[in-house]
């Protein structure tokens, strides 16, 4: 639709069998749906024939006008920044390029006058060579703003009456996510311009793929990766997987004039292959991290390598559970970004396994969303299953759970997390129908007791404690897509520790919608929770960081979890 061609969708209604008896009475048979599809295939590419001329007419008109067409406030194009993470920012450019959007490479470095994205201050930045510009004057202008901009205005006579659905309880009309801007998503540093000198600007045309190397050459004592960048994460599980020892240091040090920020890799050429060296090129080159030999131990500032606080990374050995109850798309992006995008190996368990299972082989858990309805992991696992899990842990297992797994985790008869799900924030307590006071009728018929508004996938900050293990590797805010209905209150400073906190109302929303009373709610709640159990831990997301697998900026804190749980 965005490139000029004719957007719509048709489905036919599931059919989980050879036939089907609809409420109806009327049957639908598995071979009505094959024919249904074939039919509506063929009655497409006619159509699509017999209107050649005027489908091809548009479609060169929408493309024609993207060059000339400018937004109403004058930007010409979208700046990023790479510094924070190469790889990341070279994987959004790859995006890009892959639909179909120009891209251009910033040859030199060069000062712009700019406004951040999610603040939109004007300030005035240099940019380094290798910063990407994407110009709205190109033919695929309508796509680029629809994935680059903060966000897309609703139409308010639409947001009216939602509110009135939602007043009424009824289910609203939004359809799926409400905010999908890949800057953020990707936690890219985004910024439009109004102008850019066309000579420093160098058209893309290969996917930009971002490759590490070792600086220093082979070195006498140790390999320094800094923590902070989805390559980082991605060389760690290739150096667990091929058996190289790693630790990793708690708190920033500085070294040769470079400062390496809290959860960065130490690998020592002792305890380790022969050919530790040349391992390491070849993974730097495949991860894109950048790797620094040191033939020192001494340090500038900061803790030394022999620190009780380097802590050794075993190879952490990572069971996931799937089926009932969990949700597929949950179960699916998380096993696609472990196996496949940072290429670490997971058992799947049926979670139905876990209830009496020898957990010993494994070092970490992963409990994926499931479904609000029934059944939900306390039908599927009970009481057996969560005493399984307490011995598990407390015998130095990290769980992991997210959504729903969570609020499973606060029941009564689970006990692994000290919080509680909150419902609806409760208006004052009047008396309804007093003598002296008309009576409320819309008070009156409110729910005693009922959980908040799903939020139609919004992005909303959330600020980190980077002093703890699970933040290594963050400023101090992350970027969340919320999706579901649960808020839950902050552990007690002596049962845990809330290291993902929600913003204060005011700061909060970044892009999408999320319900005036829910945003009020949700601020300063917990989303991201550490509890520990005997040798063990419990770590708990609200909402999930491996969503569609497309929040590529909460990454590291997912292998936070994975990686550094068991080091602790």
């Amino acid at each position: 639709m965005f490139h000029g061609a004719v957007g719509m969708t048709y489905e036919q209604a599931g059919v989980r069998g050879l036939a089907v008896k609809r409420t109806d009475q009327t049957v639908l048979r598995f071979r009505d749906a094959v024919r249904h599809h074939f039919l509506a295939s063929l009655a497409t590419a006619e159509t699509t024939a017999r209107n050649r001329e005027g489908l091809l007419r548009h479609f060169y008109e929408t493309r024609k006008a993207g060059l000339r067409n400018q937004p109403s406030d004058g930007v010409s194009g979208y700046v990023f920044d790479p510094s924070r993470d190469p790889a990341r920012a070279a994987k959004l450019a790859r995006v890009l390029l892959a639909q179909g959007i120009e891209v251009h490479s910033i040859k030199n470095s060069v000062k712009l006058q700019v406004r951040e994205q999610t603040t939109d201050q004007p300030e005035e930045r240099t940019f380094p060579a290798g910063s990407y510009f994407v110009s709205l004057a190109q033919p695929a202008r309508a796509l680029a703003v629809t994935l680059l901009s903060r966000g897309t205005a609703l139409d308010e006579d639409f947001l009216k009456e939602q509110q009135r659905r939602y007043e009424k309880r009824l289910r609203d009309q939004f359809y799926d996510v409400t905010a999908w801007s890949l800057p953020l998503l990707y936690n890219v540093p985004c910024f439009t311009t109004d102008q850019i000198p066309g000579d420093v600007l160098a058209p893309l045309n290969d996917l930009p793929t971002r490759a590490g190397e070792v600086k220093g050459g082979e070195a006498k004592l140790a390999y320094l990766i800094p923590w902070g960048t989805n390559a980082a994460v991605h060389a760690l599980s290739k150096l667990l997987s091929s058996g190289v020892r790693v630790h990793s240091a708690d708190k920033e040090f500085c070294q040769n004039g470079r400062c390496f920020p809290a959860g960065s890799l130490i690998v020592k050429v002792r305890d380790n292959p022969a050919d530790l060296y040349q391992r390491l090129q070849e993974i730097a080159r495949q991860s894109g991290a950048d790797v620094y030999s040191t033939h020192t131990a001494w340090v500038e500032e900061g803790i030394n390598f022999g620190s009780s606080q380097v802590r050794f990374v075993k190879r952490p050995r990572v069971a996931l559970a799937y089926n009932e109850p969990t949700l597929g798309s949950s179960a699916g992006a998380l096993r696609y970004l472990i196996e496949q995008v940072y290429e670490y190996p997971a058992t799947v368990i049926p979670t139905r396994f876990l209830r009496g299972a020898n957990l010993n082989d494994f070092d970490v858990l992963i409990l994926p969303d499931a479904r609000s309805s029934s059944p939900g992991y306390r039908d599927v696992l009970g009481e057996t299953g969560a005493q399984t899990l307490k011995q598990w842990i407390s015998q130095g297992g990290t769980l992991i759970t997210i959504g729903e797994a969570t609020t499973w985790l606060t029941e009564d008869k689970v006990a692994l997390l000290a919080t509680s799900r909150e419902y609806r924030n409760p208006e004052e307590d009047r008396p309804v129908g007093r003598a002296d006071k008309r009576f409320d009728f819309e008070r009156a018929i409110r729910p005693q007791k009922e959980l908040p508004a799903r939020v139609p996938g919004a992005l909303v900050r959330v600020y980190l404690d980077t002093e703890h293990w699970l933040a290594f590797g963050y400023h101090s805010d992350a970027n969340v897509l919320v999706t579901n209905r649960n808020i839950f209150t902050p552990l007690k400073l002596d049962k845990g520790r809330n290291v993902g906190v929600f913003r204060t109302a005011d700061r909060l929303l970044i892009s999408g919608f999320i319900w005036p009373d829910t945003r009020d709610q949700l601020a300063e709640k917990a989303y991201l929770m550490h509890q520990a159990l005997g040798a063990g831990h419990v770590v708990a997301f609200s909402e999930d960081p491996a969503y569609r697998a497309f929040c590529d900026g909460l990454d590291i804190l997912l292998f936070n979890a994975i990686f550094f749980g068991p080091a602790h």
